[in-house]
């Protein structure tokens, strides 16, 4: 028994403690995108978010964005408040779209005309 113990407990620590857990144990990698959706063309119902946590993780991308000067920087903060890969995914593609509307000269009529877009989308699922 107390043999069967000693293996157990290095066979723990060489998968938990030293972090060499394969892939094939865990199942997936953690860290992969899912498309829960492939006949849509919208990228958040593409990674199955639904439109309240679209609008709340679009909220988060620009409170990042706004507290921090670089996008690795927004992206930190961001990541906090995501449950999934997909929300991080989401968020840093948002991120990143806000910083390059930001840095263009087009930058801000581009942006009211999505704000005004994402307005009438989500009239539209409210309805």
């Amino acid at each position: 028994m107390r043999k069967l113990k000693t293996h157990l407990v290095g066979l723990w620590n060489y998968l938990f403690v030293t972090g060499n857990l394969p892939s094939e144990i865990e199942g997936t990698n953690p860290f992969e995108v899912k498309i829960i959706r492939d006949d849509t063309d919208s990228l958040s119902e593409a990674i199955g978010l639904s439109s309240k946590r679209r609008s709340e993780l679009e909220r988060l991308a620009a409170a990042s964005v706004a507290m921090t000067r670089r996008i690795s920087d927004a992206i930190n903060v961001a990541s906090k408040e995501c449950k999934h890969p997909n929300e991080l995914f989401f968020v840093s593609f948002i991120i990143g779209e806000q910083i390059a509307r930001n840095h263009s000269p087009l930058g801000g009529l581009f942006e009211k005309f999505l704000e005004r877009r994402r307005r009438e989308q989500e009239d539209d699922d409210g309805n």
